[in-house]
């Protein structure tokens, strides 16, 4: 084994120690590193047990890989937008409720534009 030389001089006669005897104690720093250890274990446990407990890990595979219903898509771009014109068109003309454009300015201007309806 080495023999360690420290600043407080030469070490006793049959001493083969590896470590510096005024620092941390090997003994102090296994515990230190068992504690450190054992609580980082605890704690991963705990959180197991809550993700377990609140359902988490309980639910069946299937039930979590189903995707959510997303947008419509569109199949047939023309169509849709013909349709979507058409109804602007309706609601423009007053068709769909409420009255046309033209009737709808023609009252704006006749009030005044500044003034509330």
């Amino acid at each position: 084994m080495t023999r360690v030389r420290t600043q407080r001089g030469k070490p006793k006669k049959g001493d083969h120690r590896t470590y510096e005897e005024a620092d941390v104690s090997p003994k102090a720093a296994s515990l230190t590193i068992g504690a450190v250890a054992a609580i980082v274990i605890i704690v991963a446990l705990g959180v197991a047990g809550l993700l377990w407990h609140f359902g988490a890990l309980r639910q069946p595979p299937s039930q979590l890989a189903v995707a959510p219903a997303g947008p419509r898509l569109e199949t047939d771009e023309r169509g849709d937008r013909t349709a979507v014109e058409a109804r602007a068109r309706a609601r423009l003309a007053g068709k769909d409720g409420g009255i046309p454009i033209e009737q709808a300015m023609r009252e704006t201007a006749a009030a005044g534009w500044d003034q509330p309806r």
